[in-house]
């Protein structure tokens, strides 16, 4: 399984297993991608890889929190992030979910 390096902006990792997959996120100072693109780029790139399946959750805003020890505002900018990518969909009391078929990955059928 491949593990995905995540930059984030802050000074300790961070190991993610919300599923099958392993992150470690370190801090790059300096950097000119704001925190809430890094993370959303590690969820983008597990969804492309297929560690993240459609219809499967994705980790919770709290978990996101936890995981990447970023603010609830940031993971809040993730998932819609993701879902305005169409990467997502989100069901209110249920949670953040990966689409049928994400962008990119179209079969080609009519």
């Amino acid at each position: 399984m491949p593990t995905i390096l995540a930059y984030l902006g802050t000074p300790k990792y961070a190991k993610v297993t919300p599923g099958t997959a392993d992150c470690y996120v370190d801090h790059v100072p300096r950097s000119p991608v704001p925190p809430y693109r890094r993370v959303a780029d590690a969820l983008r790139a597990r969804i492309d890889a297929g560690e993240l399946l459609p219809g499967e959750q994705v980790p919770s805003m709290a978990q996101l929190v936890d995981s990447y020890g970023i603010s609830r505002g940031t993971a809040r900018r993730v998932l819609a992030t993701l879902k305005d990518e169409g990467y997502v969909y989100i069901t209110p009391g249920w949670g953040t979910f990966v689409v049928e078929t994400p962008p990119g990955q179209e079969t080609g059928r009519p």
